[in-house]
């Protein structure tokens, strides 16, 4: 892997970046830190253009106070970006300018590897709906792997795959398995979510033989398909732990969990969650 991309909104930039430098830190890949919400307006009047009509923006970012004490904030974020990853001998790069648009993370990511995501709300977007807009763009539209981040950077002693035998689950482990190659000595433990018993008997075989190829230590457990509350309710207990998810499409967060329940992961969950599409 070579290139990672860090999104920081703002509102945990700390454990995102330190997060971020540890996942580096054994791939040597190097950082590319973006500041989606930058200040809409530039430093000098500019002309702009809407439904097709050109309009003088006079508004400048000194002429508003908030502007200010916000451009601030964010100097200092890239700041701590930039001396924590001189510090670690990570190398990295900070992408200049103003707001930058979904569409230019979606477009930055197609050249990227992986995404590592702060989904907390920044300084200046308080609003739930803000952030929850920004994460949901890039889960759904990304072109590589996405990492929510931690809320608390710990080290990684155990990796979750959430499998059901679907072809979006096995691309989701195998994309793990390539990227973060150094993981190759953690444990990795995969929840089956599965009510059928011949499907276990034919495929535990299969997945176990491609587990014990590429981990060290290797655990299935198994979880009823039925039971969504019940996967939910173990990934919540874990700690120090990554979970991965496959998706299916890009209508859905999860295969595994309803819409509403997948949010609420994201939401409450204190661990990394690797998320791929198929």
């Amino acid at each position: 892997m070579k290139k990672i991309l860090v999104i920081l909104n703002g509102g945990n930039t700390h454990n995102t970046i330190s997060f971020a430098c540890y996942m580096a830190g054994f791939t040597e890949a190097r950082l590319t830190a973006i500041f989606p919400h930058a200040i809409p307006y530039g430093k000098e009047p500019a002309q702009k253009q809407v439904y097709g009509y050109a309009y003088v923006e006079s508004i400048v970012e000194s002429d508003l106070s908030v502007n200010e004490s916000y451009v601030k904030e964010v100097q200092k974020q890239q700041q701590l970006f930039s001396e924590t990853c001189e510090n670690r001998g990570i190398p990295y790069h900070v992408f200049k300018g103003n707001e930058v648009r979904t569409e230019e993370l979606i477009a930055e990511c197609r050249f990227a590897d992986m995404i590592i995501l702060d989904t907390a709300a920044d300084m200046r977007h308080h609003q739930k709906e803000e952030r929850d807009k920004l994460t949901r763009s890039l889960l759904a539209n990304a072109e590589c792997p996405v990492i929510i981040a931690p809320a608390v950077h710990e080290p990684i002693d155990e990796i979750i795959l959430c499998y059901d035998g679907s072809a979006s689950a096995v691309f989701a482990m195998k994309q793990l398995t390539y990227l973060l190659s150094g993981l190759e000595n953690t444990k990795i433990t995969a929840l089956q979510v599965s009510d059928d018993n011949e499907w276990k008997k034919t495929r535990n075989n299969r997945l176990r033989e491609w587990m014990t190829d590429n981990y060290k230590y290797v655990d299935i457990e198994i979880v009823k398909a039925t039971a969504e509350k019940e996967l939910f309710n173990i990934l919540l207990k874990k700690s120090n732990t990554l979970v991965v998810m496959g998706a299916y499409g890009r209508g859905t967060l999860s295969r595994f969990f309803h819409q509403s329940m997948a949010e609420q992961l994201l939401d409450l969950s204190p661990l990394p969650v690797f998320i791929t599409h198929y």
